[in-house]
């Protein structure tokens, strides 16, 4: 049973709907969990991705605001953001948050497929390649990071290559 003024158990129940897609119930929780604790960086970035999930894409920055105000260099926001800009076709500004992320956190796969998609879509195939491997090399299950990454392949017509990437994400 969840006690109305315990931030934990709102923010537990929010994380619960999120793994499930359940977006609008996460958002829910979420924002009950920050109207109770406004101080935690972390909640506000899981409110903005259930509100991204949702196209919301507004609330989803206006939750990535509250978070960058508490702590303006979190991973985790650095790379909601570069997906933010990036899907509002704003690469420029997407590679710029994932640049600042991966020095941060250089083990996260998210954050160089972030930064390689943002380089494929800018037409840097090279520097694309090089992140992209190295999302691959840090989660070589993440199907994402292969279609990318033969995408940067194809596009610099190495096709054999572009073919052994996409062949693994499936």
């Amino acid at each position: 049973k969840v006690k109305p003024g315990s931030v934990d158990d709102w923010r537990a129940l929010g994380a619960a709907y999120f793994n499930l897609n359940q977006w609008r119930p996460a958002v829910e929780n979420y924002e009950r969990a920050t109207s109770l604790d406004a101080s935690q960086a972390s909640d506000w970035i899981h409110l903005g991705n259930a509100y991204f999930a949702l196209r919301q894409r507004e609330a989803a920055r206006n939750a990535y605001t509250r978070a960058e105000a508490i702590e303006r260099d979190h991973p985790a926001l650095l790379n909601a953001l570069a997906r933010l800009h990036g899907d509002a076709g704003n690469f420029e500004l997407a590679l710029k948050y994932s640049d600042r992320g991966t020095p941060l956190r250089p083990a996260d796969a998210l954050l160089w497929n972030a930064k390689g998609y943002s380089l494929v879509q800018l037409g840097r195939f090279k520097e694309a390649v090089n992140a992209l491997d190295t999302a691959a090399n840090l989660q070589p299950g993440a199907p994402a990071v292969w279609i990318n990454l033969g995408q940067a392949h194809f596009r610099l017509r190495a096709f054999d290559a572009a073919s052994r990437a996409l062949q693994q994400a499936v």
